[in-house]
């Protein structure tokens, strides 16, 4: 470990130019303190949250992504998770901790590639535009795809930018690694990748032959980890039917395409006028082909930026926080096409510079959908799982199923979940076949009525919304599920303003049950 941060931070480095100053590591600390925020106590929970995690405790015990049971994004967060949770016992607050570790690793990684391909300003800069996000440091502290994402992206353009010193090809393959990787985290940053092969087709064209062994070898790798977690179309169900058009989801809108417009812009504003500005700059520098060489790397970030965002704003499920994903692409562009400017302020220009951005991302701070003021005056209970376990204890023991969308609670709880719950309402499609609810290990309406008729587990957990969501909003159905309770279950306790939406969870036990 130590030495990872030696060479992300350029202290190994005999060349002093390469390392980054010491006001840019204490702003790294300082955005680690800023996710430290999020963990303890945990704060802004995401349900998603839950199904990722039980994802990796499920790898932990020996099934597999897909083929045990459904999964709805590229296999590596749950393996990464699983890791975790064999050195510390698995929890939300656990696997919080491990994305607060990633999020800061990724911001020192993009620091560096900064000072690296640009310089120490350039490095300074990057880490105040990851500061100047409350909502970004929120997102990269989940337990979702996003912080892996994160690191990954941040640890390929290190790469790049180690490239451009020496042993080229090993950085290049390390960044193709990386990239590969990142895509094993979440389906659309294939793209990237696809343009990170071109882009090195580039810079290696005077040594052609030796690179296409390298892209040789990254793709048999490629073919050889989707042919291993293929298990017979069910990864394609699991990763991109799922987030598409599949028994009722719903269709595409311009509506909900600026809806995610609003809600990026509002997240990230200080960010993406930034950004739009370097957009500029770059523009008129590649008026100029003299400058074409010098802005190929640029030109990769930029690219693989808006191909990844164009991906997720032409799909069903589109949302502000997908863009958090590719914020590295966009700091990282920022920084290096402003470091001349940056450089050429003066020490009186730049406390002015500093002072200016401070204000300007305080005043942005309410535009986020979390704003740091929500850390002290938000009603959301922070001991809402310990409660919610604490109920559990008293009426089910350790390692008994739970029929829950909560899935949370079988983390925190040490429970196990109904067959077709592993991820919560993602794994419930009411009105799926029985052949493939079972193929694709889904929970239908029809398997939901049979477990509580013949009362599978002791216990059941409910929030509003997930009874919605079961009874597909239909009245009759609603009627019909809320008799085969009644008649089998009784309440046994009540969590006030749980989980995501704040809404009572009301525990039950079976009638029958000791």
């Amino acid at each position: 470990m130590q030495n990872f941060w030696q060479a992300a931070s350029g202290w190994g480095d005999a060349n002093n130019a390469k390392r980054l100053p010491a006001p840019a590591l204490l702003l790294v600390a300082l955005f680690s303190f800023l996710c430290m925020m999020f963990v303890f106590p945990v704060w802004a929970f995401c349900g998603d949250e839950g199904f990722f995690a039980l994802a990796g405790r499920n790898v932990l015990r020996g099934m597999r992504p897909y083929r045990d049971f459904l999964f709805i994004q590229m296999p590596l967060l749950a393996y990464v998770y699983a890791a975790w949770f064999a050195i510390v016992p698995a929890s939300i607050q656990a696997g919080r901790f491990l994305a607060a570790i990633m999020a800061t690793a990724g911001v020192l990684l993009s620091a560096s590639a900064a000072n690296r391909a640009g310089s120490k300003r350039a490095a300074m800069f990057t880490v105040m535009l990851w500061l100047s996000s409350v909502h970004v440091a929120s997102d990269l502290t989940a337990i979702k795809t996003q912080s892996l994402c994160h690191l990954l992206i941040c640890a390929a353009m290190y790469f790049l930018a180690r490239m451009q010193d020496s042993h080229r090809l090993f950085w290049a393959a390390a960044a193709m690694f990386a990239m590969s990787l990142g895509f094993f985290t979440r389906m659309t940053l294939l793209f990237p990748l696809v343009l990170l092969w071109i882009y090195l087709a580039f810079e290696f064209r005077q040594r052609i032959a030796p690179y296409l062994i390298f892209l040789t070898a990254n793709m048999v790798f490629l073919v050889g980890a989707l042919w291993f977690f293929w298990s017979e179309g069910r990864m394609w169900f699991g990763v991109y039917v799922t987030h598409h058009d599949f028994y009722g989801a719903a269709p595409w809108t311009w509506g909900r395409l600026l809806w995610t417009i609003r809600g990026w812009l509002g997240n990230q504003l200080i960010i993406t006028f930034v950004f739009a500005f370097a957009i500029i700059c770059f523009i008129s520098q590649a008026a100029d082909r003299r400058n074409w060489a010098r802005l190929a790397f640029p030109s990769y970030l930029l690219a693989s930026y808006w191909v990844v965002c164009l991906a997720h704003w032409t799909t069903v499920q589109n949302y502000p926080t997908h863009h958090t994903t590719i914020t590295p692409f966009a700091v990282v562009f920022s920084a290096l096409m402003l470091h001349p400017l940056l450089d050429a302020l003066t020490p009186g220009q730049v406390r002015l510079a500093v002072a200016s951005f401070v204000v300007a991302s305080a005043i942005a701070q309410p535009l986020n959908e979390i704003s740091l003021g929500e850390r002290f005056v938000r009603s959301e209970k922070p001991d809402m799982f310990d409660e919610a376990v604490s109920i559990l204890r008293q009426h089910a023991p350790a390692g008994d199923t739970l029929l829950t969308f909560n899935v949370e609670l079988a983390l925190n709880g040490n429970y196990n979940v109904y067959p077709g719950c592993e991820m919560s309402d993602w794994s419930y499609m009411a009105t799926v076949p029985d052949n493939l609810a079972e193929r694709y290990h889904l929970l239908n309406f029809h398997r939901l009525k049979a477990a509580l008729r013949e009362g599978k587990t002791t216990i059941l957990t409910l929030v509003d919304r997930d009874f919605s969501i079961m009874a597909m909003g239909n009245p009759d159905a609603a009627k019909e599920l809320k008799s085969l309770i009644d008649e089998r279950y009784y309440n046994v306790g009540v969590v006030k303003r749980y989980g995501q939406f704040g809404q009572d969870l009301l525990i039950f036990k079976r009638l029958d049950a000791p």
